[in-house]
């Protein structure tokens, strides 16, 4: 029952934490700058244009509801209006804002971004909702904070940079995004990188998306608002916006690749080889009161283990190996008491692994090689009440015969109270 209760706590809590950060759609005026300098080729050039043209053509990036005003304007050395502010309260809008897109011609010349800034906030007409400058560019200029701040004083709310391949300058677009300072996707004020205009086209329907508010809007219909949250949470932590196959505000969170959803709780996660990056969410714990598999391995996260994960009561299967975690094993796994596969190879995990996970008397299959890991290796698993499929081959361990373990541990022990009979000795 206390388990409950706390469990109910942190869920109340994480929720409240999490709406304070991540909302949904709200009225925004939107303008997007592109950059049309000499620097980028022709066919990188038309590869930005038919990227925007279809973030724009798509509902789950920009709703077709009336909430969002979009203009869209081209810099390099000048700065020309390509299309004015335009709602998109339909298909219709949006489609033909996309075609006005597919026909600009690059401008060609330097990059000016601050004169880019300065025509944008005067698309707005700020009258209600938020106002929002996104910056897409591949080099750098100067005076961009300086117009930053000009804007701001106008009353533009935010300001986001997009910079795509290896000619950008990243303190200056850290610098010119507002609030400051620059935050990490896809807060307010954020700088996201893309590494080539190949990859334009999923990194501006990612960030318009997250400035539109779109992911985030769809309706928590079919499970616990937590849970909802959570979803949302683990998505931007791993940096979903990269994912090989990524979601959708058009699809319930039901639907989405790799959930599985059973009595109105989300009951198994499996993303195993889709490009996650970024960290596990520190409280996911706190979300998924249903949860049975989470099968997170084959990715590119980073970061430690969550001590939260300890809370999962209901899982089964654990996997998070073939990633780069680092940082220690939690010992709070060990309350995971149902826990039949826990999966941890292929990591860069140290330290030793808790004792405490004796309590795993379910457990199956344990799996902790190639890494790191230090101290004496976990012979004290094949205890358990069943045979159970060890490897903790590659680590660092110290390997000591399971037939001398009990006297080694007597003599160990005989020695440390003799020790501490001499120091007491000389001591009195």
């Amino acid at each position: 029952m206390k388990n409950i209760i706390i469990f109910k706590f942190w869920a109340l809590l994480m929720s409240m934490l999490i709406g304070s950060t991540l909302q949904a759609a709200e009225k925004l005026e939107l303008c997007t700058a592109i950059d049309g300098s000499g620097s980028i080729g022709a066919s990188e050039f038309q590869l930005q244009i038919e990227g925007l043209a279809r973030a724009i053509e798509k509902s789950s990036v920009v709703p077709q509801n009336g909430s969002v005003t979009l203009s869209i304007v081209q810099f390099s050395s000048s700065v020309h209006v390509e299309v004015g502010p335009t709602l998109i309260d339909s298909q219709a809008a949006a489609d033909n804002v996309a075609a006005q897109v597919r026909t600009i011609s690059q401008m060609g010349g330097g990059t000016y971004i601050a004169a880019a800034i300065d025509v944008c906030t005067r698309q707005f007409k700020f009258k209600t909702g938020k106002q929002v400058i996104d910056i897409s560019t591949d080099g750098q200029s100067s005076g961009s904070s300086s117009a930053a701040d000009r804007a701001v004083t106008t009353g533009v709310d935010v300001i986001n940079a997009l910079g795509v391949g290896s000619g950008i300058n990243i303190n200056e677009l850290e610098s010119l995004v507002r609030p400051q300072p620059a935050s990490e996707f896809p807060e307010k004020g954020f700088v996201y990188v893309t590494p080539s205009f190949k990859k334009y086209a999923q990194a501006i329907k990612a960030k318009m998306a997250a400035e539109t508010g779109q992911l985030l809007a769809v309706e928590c219909t079919q499970l616990p608002q937590v849970e909802c949250k959570g979803l949302v949470e683990l998505y931007y932590r791993t940096k979903g916006y990269y994912w090989e196959e990524s979601w959708s505000a058009e699809q319930t969170h039901c639907e989405w690749k790799g959930i599985t959803c059973q009595d109105g709780h989300v009951t198994q996660i499996d993303l195993a080889a889709n490009q996650l990056r970024g960290v596990i969410p520190p409280s996911i714990g706190y979300y998924f009161s249903k949860l049975s598999s989470l099968n997170l391995a084959d990715n590119k996260i980073n970061g430690t283990i969550p001590s939260s994960l300890g809370h999962l009561s209901q899982l089964k299967t654990l996997a998070l190996n073939n990633n780069q975690l680092n940082g220690s094993i939690p010992s709070s796994i060990s309350y995971i008491e149902q826990l039949q596969t826990l999966n941890l190879n292929d990591n860069q995990l140290n330290g030793h692994v808790p004792q405490s996970l004796i309590k795993l008397q379910q457990l199956q299959r344990f799996n902790v090689s190639n890494n790191q890991l230090t101290g004496l290796s976990p012979t004290f698993l094949n205890n358990l009440n069943q045979p159970v499929h060890l490897d903790w081959s590659n680590n660092k361990f110290i390997d000591i015969p399971t037939n001398d373990v009990d006297e080694w541990s007597t003599t160990t022990l005989l020695i440390g109270v003799v020790a501490i009979g001499l120091v007491f000795l000389f001591l009195f």
